[in-house]
């Protein structure tokens, strides 16, 4: 059955119903049903308003009910005009389809929700950014920019209390170097230490934790048998 057909029709002309059923669009007016790819929505639908139904247990209800009811006699006339002596294995047949349909139609109905719920994730994520740092809304990807701009955030005690602390740690590390020490207002705290062992920033990282500091290491090097690691430094979230 067409997608299009599994919307509800609208109760007015001058209305479609829109559900999203993965890559396409379907579309339902009055004595009208489409599907089609989101971006023609808009010249598709018109002087039409549009309702987009969100809603999972909506679109579960419409899902169900088009399998229960089927808004077009898929009968061929031929069969139809054979009288009532078929009915029955019509409705046997039918009833056989619905079994087979069923696991598809529940499929279909999780996909829904799942795609739903993702929606509504990503626009609340969406809305909070919007909240606390407008700056960034109109980002492609504001989620991800806030993301970054919490990493490169000055650290709790500003840039003396966070060198401090690093110092601490480095020293608490036996053969353990600061080797560079960089701030950068936009890139945040970064530092390169010279080490014996792997799991010397990892130690190091504990240090800094305990103190309120996240470390976090973005790059290592062997190098004739020392360890060069270079390491960012933000507020422990």
């Amino acid at each position: 059955m067409p997608d299009a057909l599994i919307v509800p029709e609208p109760d007015e002309d001058d209305r479609l119903n829109a559900v999203a059923f993965g890559s396409a669009t379907a579309l339902r007016g009055r004595g009208f049903a489409a599907s089609v790819q989101p971006e023609l929505v808009e010249l598709v639908a018109g002087a039409r308003h549009l309702d987009p139904i969100m809603d999972p247990s909506e679109v579960e209800r419409a899902l169900v009910g088009a399998a229960l009811a089927p808004p077009i006699n898929l009968l061929s006339s031929q069969e139809r005009v054979r009288g009532s002596a078929r009915q029955d294995w019509a409705l046997a047949s039918a009833m056989a389809g619905l079994l087979i349909v069923s696991p598809l139609v529940l499929t279909a109905v999780a996909a829904a929700r799942d795609d739903a719920d993702a929606r509504a994730a990503t626009a609340a994520a969406r809305a909070e950014v919007e909240r606390v740092a407008p700056d960034l809304a109109a980002l492609p990807d504001p989620v991800e920019a806030l993301r970054q701009r919490v990493r490169a955030a000055p650290p709790p005690g500003g840039v003396v209390g966070a060198t401090a602390a690093l110092f601490a740690a480095v020293e608490g590390v036996e053969g353990a170097e600061l080797d560079l020490l960089i701030v950068d207002p936009a890139a945040g705290m970064k530092a390169s230490v010279t080490h014996a062992g792997y799991q010397d920033t990892q130690t190091i990282a504990r240090a800094m934790r305990a103190n309120g500091f996240e470390v976090t290491e973005t790059a290592a090097l062997d190098d004739r048998g020392r360890i060069v690691s270079d390491i960012t430094i933000g507020s422990a979230r």
